[in-house]
């Protein structure tokens, strides 16, 4: 799929996505996202390697002005968006195709960006609370995650906890 540029809706058509992925990234863009108007955001990277045809859309140029390459995105996430309302850049990724947002996986995602000036959120999308408590122990520190069928929901693992003896 090569297009110029495209909307957020663009990523809601089962018949692209698949309908249970289709409906987790419409979930998650619609609590977060759709309030937005187009010129708000902007979508850098979108994967579908899990579909029959894999296939993604990259927006080179814009990736490299936030100093992002496509190769640091592409195995680790799902999905890439810039949000300009609030100049933060939320890389998004989807457990079951992308896995979750581990230390490790925060540890190259934090190498790749040390030259981006904007916010950013390392956000894991699960289906459900099963699906999350599996590899909860796995969640990076400083990462977010969110839960399909707990829409309303987001939640925080803020920095790792420092335990000093009194």
């Amino acid at each position: 799929m090569k297009v110029d540029k495209i909307l957020l809706s663009d990523f809601l058509s089962p018949a692209l996505l698949g309908s249970h992925r289709a409906s987790m990234v419409a979930g998650f863009l619609n609590r977060y996202k759709l309030g937005l108007s187009p010129k708000d955001y902007e979508v850098l990277f979108f994967g579908l390697s899990d579909v029959m045809e894999p296939s993604c859309f990259i927006d080179e140029d814009a990736l490299n002005n936030i100093g992002l390459h496509s190769s640091d995105v592409a195995s680790l996430l799902g999905l890439v968006l810039l949000d300009r309302s609030n100049e933060n850049l939320d890389s998004v990724a989807f457990n079951k195709v992308d896995g979750v947002v581990n230390e490790n996986k925060k540890k190259l995602l934090d190498e790749s960006l040390r030259l981006c000036r904007l916010g950013r959120n390392l956000i894991t999308v699960f289906s459900d609370r099963h699906d999350y408590a599996e590899v909860a122990d796995q969640v990076a520190w400083g990462t977010k995650v969110w839960i399909a069928n707990e829409p309303d929901h987001m939640i925080h693992y803020d920095d790792k906890p420092v335990i000093q003896a009194r």
